[in-house]
């Protein structure tokens, strides 16, 4: 412990003032430029119209995000930010107003607060959403849909994510709880269809250990709605809208006969995460769910199906190889013909499925498959095959 001598009792208050202060406030912000008057958060609590709000906000450090014990209130999670505070605080009026200034040229600067997500990876269009705020949800669809929210108790105090993974929410799926329909139907043409993501993809962690899958639909939630809700015109355009739903889960759950109804139409289609049901499917090794889709149109098939790359640059047999789906494995490679040429070497924070865990790379499929142990597939994955002889 150090030992501090102080002149009189006057400056052992004041240190200890001091210290409170420290402790009181956001660590986002110097102590020399935390007072109560220009602190962003409370100068965002004393705000009563829009007016006040264009008046000073350029005055603002606007990336400041609330700390831990910033405010003391559990409504408002570690790595709240302006916008999301608003949002949490339900003042629609002055949210708008943020926003509307923040698109323009002149508030240009408050471009940092779009497409963030908090300690629990709520984002202010999830807010939006699950508020019902339409207008809101317009302006910050096109910079947020497809984020999900994981949980607060996954992330390490170093900041960074364990080994494991916890599947989110996405924007839809709280405007479909909360029952804001005409929020939903809007949202639905960016995110039906979402299948939720490894927490590597997003946040260029690095895995070690087991990856724990788990999913959801909008669809899912959409049908525990009450029966006396069913009559609303929302709801029913909503439903229909989520056919892309009905069709990303058919493919997970092996429902083939929906498969076979709805490929005319949707073989080739993708979700806002650019994921085609033949990459969904091998989260569960699917691969009756993959044959079928062959089956219905093989000479589209490679096409629409296996050539498609995801955002992160993802093809299907990528996702069967790191999700360790032998029977998919084994079926697709025979129909890319890029699994026997050497894959580039990937950096362990480049944003592709099939980097190998411990960051040395991975020179092919093939390869990567042995490395975890797929023996099964080296017959079928080292030699040509004829798919005509074997389907």
């Amino acid at each position: 412990m150090l030992d501090f001598k102080m002149d009189s009792k006057e400056d052992f208050l004041e240190c200890l003032d001091m210290v409170v202060a420290t402790q009181a406030l956001p660590t986002t912000r110097s102590l020399d430029t935390m007072t109560d008057k220009n602190d962003l958060f409370l100068y965002l609590e004393s705000l009563s119209n829009p007016t006040d709000l264009l008046a000073e906000i350029a005055t603002f450090n606007l990336s400041a995000r609330i700390d831990d014990s910033s405010l003391g209130d559990d409504r408002y999670p570690r790595g709240t930010s302006a916008l999301m505070y608003l949002l949490r605080s339900k003042n629609e009026l002055i949210a708008s107003a943020l926003l509307n200034w923040i698109l323009t040229e002149e508030g240009a600067a408050g471009k940092c607060l779009l497409g963030l997500q908090d300690s629990t990876g709520v984002s202010a269009l999830m807010l939006a959403a699950q508020k019902g705020f339409l207008t809101i949800v317009k302006l910050l669809a096109p910079y947020e849909a497809c984020l999900q929210t994981h949980s607060e108790a996954y992330i390490k105090c170093s900041g960074t994510k364990p080994s494991s993974w916890v599947s989110g929410k996405t924007a839809l799926m709280f405007a479909i709880e909360a029952q804001h329909f005409d929020v939903a139907v809007f949202l639905s043409t960016y995110e039906s269809g979402m299948f939720f993501v490894l927490e590597r993809h997003v946040r260029n962690t690095d895995r070690t250990k087991v990856v724990f899958v788990d999913y959801m639909f909008a669809l899912d939630i959409l049908e525990d709605v009450s029966s006396v809700l069913e009559s609303d015109t929302n709801v029913k355009s909503l439903s229909n809208a989520l056919d892309l739903d009905r069709w990303m889960r058919a493919a997970v759950m092996g429902d083939l006969s929906r498969l076979v109804e709805m490929s005319p139409d949707f073989l080739g289609k993708t979700n806002g995460l650019g994921q085609t049901a033949t990459m969904i499917a091998c989260y569960k090794d699917q691969v009756d769910s993959i044959r079928a889709l062959l089956r219905c149109s093989p000479k589209q098939f490679r096409e629409l199906e296996l050539s498609k790359r995801d955002i992160f640059d993802n093809k299907a047999l990528c996702y069967a190889t790191i999700m360790k789906a032998v029977a998919c494995i084994t079926l697709l490679s025979a129909y890319d013909e890029a699994y026997c040429t050497s894959f580039p070497l990937h950096k362990p924070d480049e944003r592709n499925i099939a980097s190998r865990w411990n960051g040395k790379g991975v020179r092919s499929c093939l390869g990567y498959a042995q490395s975890i142990g797929l023996f099964e597939a080296y017959p079928l994955l080292s030699a040509p095959f004829h798919p005509s002889k074997r389907l």
